[in-house]
């Protein structure tokens, strides 16, 4: 980091509708990569370098980061929270800084910070988040999270070494702190090595962790004289490399990375370079880009990695921010697009990111960035989506998710849309002890049509494509998205939205109040169901090579009388969801701000309707995130059953 801050349960709701050193050489070898890279384990769910990229589980693993430095020390509601709008999103690491010496319990394992990354890591990890640990940080800079405690985030006891003055008013690690301080040496001063130890020791057989950086931005005293420069760069690799090996002996089982900008900012000759990110203890290569990237040093450790290293190596953008994008957010998406598409980058992590916006009036918690963060850019939302995209499609270049199979639930409440994800066990139950919180998603303008959201609905055919479908002022439109091969969402993989769809092609009259749309586990027919002028009709379309045969479809049946349906006032929303087993539906419905649910059996995968459980509710309306009446709802599955 670059930059020092100024001081300044809901229902488910468901019916029916549409380390040996290398000889450097002047031009290496293209040579087969060690598969897996030797000093590291592969265990299950732990993320291992083959053939020159990410795998997790057998799978190829490009994925979406963020950086939040500070969660350690926000509140565990705030992480809570933080971790779920980043699980919404597709996001798949969260680098995090470590050092914190007012939590210090002791010299050699700080008990408060343990026990923060402790509940980090879980919470991350039952999100299908990885953390990246940040060992130190280069910069003497106070921990203004909620549970900052006074201490700053530096290794407790190295205090005495941060005297490089950086020319704002801040310090950095001075030469003495790479020379010997890192280590103690028996100076009685520092304990960053034997931190380090302590924690890669105790989370050695954690699958929250991604990887542990040796330490964030930590370089020389560069420009003092020319011998002083070579010999503080030559004892920065030193540094680097035995803390690799450190770290690597303590747990075998993670990754490792340096934490640099980049080796030209770091000062580093070709030969040194070299003897860095082909030490094998070593395992992917980061830089840090602000601004108007690709900076040329950054870009030639980013060649360097694809084309030069010997064996070649994963290349992460470890920090990203653009300033600009306060008022051009195309200068994300381009980058995040040249990145993926044309330089073999397999992360990026954008730097600064909350979840509580001072900027347009939530509280400060502390991970955010004055100029490069997403909330401060008024901009949250945006970003959002750009991950949610790339997850998606990253997700089908790794040939499929590893995610386990979640239900994501939406509705929509004065014309915004929240979600949530709710796990699903093994024999297809929904966990909603364990369901995530709400969070609100971006809404592209180009949302078709014009007026409120009168219905929403998602619908996964057998063909493993989904439509998606939405009704203002009484006209719908449709359209119809791809499903990577593990199942998630490619909304970059979507058609164009249909031509307006008039309300008199539909039965009954009257505005256009609720639909809902779901397959028979059995894959033979498609049931559709809507509500306008408060009465309900449905129909049933069969299915041909596993999408809908719309040619074929029955008469609509009904009118359905209001009277039968619990509650009073008119129906708002509904939706059903067929259980992953195949063994019941649940549905919902919300009427007059009131939701109500129940299950169907199935029998011979069709629904059991004379079997359905009694209504349950109502559910209060104070129970869902946003404000006004509930206009629309939709659920559907993230994954695929396994």
């Amino acid at each position: 980091m670059r930059r020092f801050r100024s001081t300044m349960t809901a229902v488910a709701v468901v019916l029916v509708g549409g380390c040996s050193e290398r000889a450097a050489v002047t031009t290496p070898e293209v040579v087969p990569e060690e598969s897996p890279r030797r000093g590291t384990v592969v265990q299950p769910n732990f993320v291992y370098v083959q053939n020159a990229d990410f795998y997790l589980n057998g799978k190829p693993f490009k994925h979406v980061g963020v950086n939040a430095p500070q969660l350690l020390y926000q509140t565990n509601d705030q992480i809570r929270y933080t971790l779920d709008h980043l699980e919404g999103a597709g996001v798949r690491q969260v680098r995090v800084f470590l050092p914190n010496d007012g939590m210090a319990g002791n010299n050699f394992n700080p008990s408060g910070i343990v026990g923060r990354l402790q509940f980090v890591l879980d919470e991350a990890i039952r999100r299908d988040i990885r953390i990246t640990v940040a060992l130190t940080h280069n910069y003497f800079q106070d921990v203004w999270a909620s549970l900052g405690n006074g201490g700053k985030l530096v290794a407790y006891g190295d205090r005495p070494f941060y005297t490089r003055a950086l020319g704002n008013g801040a310090f950095m690690l001075d030469d003495r702190w790479i020379d010997w301080g890192y280590a103690g040496n028996g100076s009685g001063l520092g304990s960053y090595k034997d931190l380090a130890w302590a924690v890669t020791s105790r989370f050695k057989s954690h699958p929250g962790v991604f990887a542990w950086d040796i330490a964030n931005e930590v370089n020389g005293n560069l420009g003092v004289s020319a011998s002083h420069s070579a010999w503080i760069t030559g004892r920065l690799v030193a540094f680097y490399r035995d803390m690799a090996a450190t770290i690597k002996a303590a747990d075998p089982n993670h990754l490792v990375t340096t934490g640099i900008i980049s080796t030209g900012w770091a000062g580093l000759n070709d030969t040194q370079r070299r003897q860095l990110y082909e030490d094998p203890n070593i395992d992917y290569i980061v830089v840090h880009e602000y601004n108007n990237p690709p900076n040329s040093a950054e870009k030639d450790d980013i060649w360097r990695a694809n084309n030069w290293f010997n064996p070649r190596k994963p290349v992460v953008i470890e920090e990203f921010g653009i300033e600009a994008a306060r008022t051009d957010f195309s200068l994300v998406a381009n980058y995040y697009s040249d990145m993926y598409n044309n330089r073999g980058v397999d992360a990026i992590l954008q730097w600064g990111v909350q979840f509580s916006c001072p900027a347009i009036g939530g509280a400060d918690w502390g991970s955010g960035d004055h100029v490069f963060g997403p909330c401060e850019q008024n901009r949250l939302l945006q970003y959002k989506d750009l991950w949610a995209r790339w997850a998606g499609a990253l997700d089908r270049r790794n040939g499929g998710s590893d995610f386990p199979v979640k239900l994501v639930q939406a509705i929509w409440r004065s014309n915004r849309k929240y979600t949530r994800r709710v796990p699903v066990a093994s024999d297809g139950t929904l966990q909603w002890g364990s369901a995530r919180g709400w969070t609100e998603e971006w809404v592209p303008n180009g949302l078709p049509g014009s007026g409120s959201i009168q219905a929403y609905d998602i619908v996964t055919w057998p063909s493993r494509r989904m439509m998606e479908s939405v009704w203002r002022t009484d006209t719908g439109y449709w359209r119809i998205i791809n499903r990577n091969p593990g199942g998630e969402v490619d909304w970059w993989g979507s058609s164009g939205w249909s031509a307006p769809v008039g309300i008199g092609t539909l039965p009954g009259s009257g505005s256009y109040q609720a639909q809902s749309d779901f397959v028979y586990p059995n894959g033979s027919t498609l049931m559709q169901a809507i509500w306008r002028g408060g009465q309900g009709w449905y129909r049933t379309v069969p299915m041909l090579n596993g999408e809908p045969n719309w040619g074929a479809a029955s008469a609509w049946s009904g009118p359905v009388a209001l009277s039968t349906l619990p509650g009073s006032g008119t129906v708002q929303a509904q939706d059903e969801i067929v259980y992953t087993s195949g063994s019941a539906l649940m549905q919902s419905f919300w009427r007059g701000d009131q939701g109500w649910h129940r299950t169907v059996p199935m029998l011979n995968g069709a629904p059991n309707w004379n079997a359905a459980s009694v209504w349950s509710g109502p559910v209060a309306l104070s129970t869902l995130p946003g404000s006004g009446s509930v206009q629309a709802q939709a659920n559907h599955y993230t994954g695929w059953p396994r």
